[in-house]
């Protein structure tokens, strides 16, 4: 289920493509709209703590695996950022991207290499009523790729943010 949660009245677009992207995704955390230097930030969590040299090797690998991909695929490049905070035994990994050359298919590559170097211990949500219905996960991908084909058209003029809440979606601008 997807719910919209606003302080105020904000762009349906902006919201309704963090909600697509966290419905296509089941492995991203969180994820927030930054106006400021319209970016994306993407959250993934780790049920381990990751050390710094593991954290700088994913990040080397996930910068090439991306820029091969925008190459291969003739996209434009774009701005990749890396963080990583730990607190306790989580670690979040960060990614920071600029909307405007962010594809589904650059989505699907970072995802794929995450969940093979973390398998169980990436925390993904596994819908508690089963698995996503397969037209509404089409439509869902559909969606995305349009929002992010169009996105320089799509007003995002405020800070949205995308979680999980249990088996649900919700976005709100901040």
């Amino acid at each position: 289920m997807v719910s919209f949660r606003k302080k105020k009245q904000v762009d349906s677009d902006g919201i309704h493509l963090l909600a697509s992207i966290l419905v296509c995704f089941s492995e991203i955390t969180t994820i927030s709209y930054e106006p400021e230097d319209e970016s994306l930030k993407i959250t993934f969590t780790l049920q381990k703590m990751m050390k710094q040299e593991d954290f700088d090797a994913l990040t080397h690998f996930l910068a090439e695996s991306i820029h091969t991909y925008h190459v291969l695929e003739g996209y434009l490049e774009g701005r990749v950022d890396f963080s990583m905070e730990t607190h306790h035994d989580l670690s979040f990994l960060h990614m920071t991207r600029d909307i405007a050359t962010v594809s589904r298919g650059e989505f699907s590559l970072v995802v794929s290499i995450i969940k093979e170097r973390f398998k169980e211990a990436l925390l993904v949500d596994r819908h508690e009523y089963g698995p996503i219905d397969p037209e509404f996960a089409a439509a869902q991908e559909e969606t995305l790729d349009r929002m992010l084909g169009n996105i320089r058209s799509i007003n995002l003029s405020g800070r949205l943010v995308g979680l999980r809440e249990g088996d649900h979606v919700v976005v709100f601008d901040r």
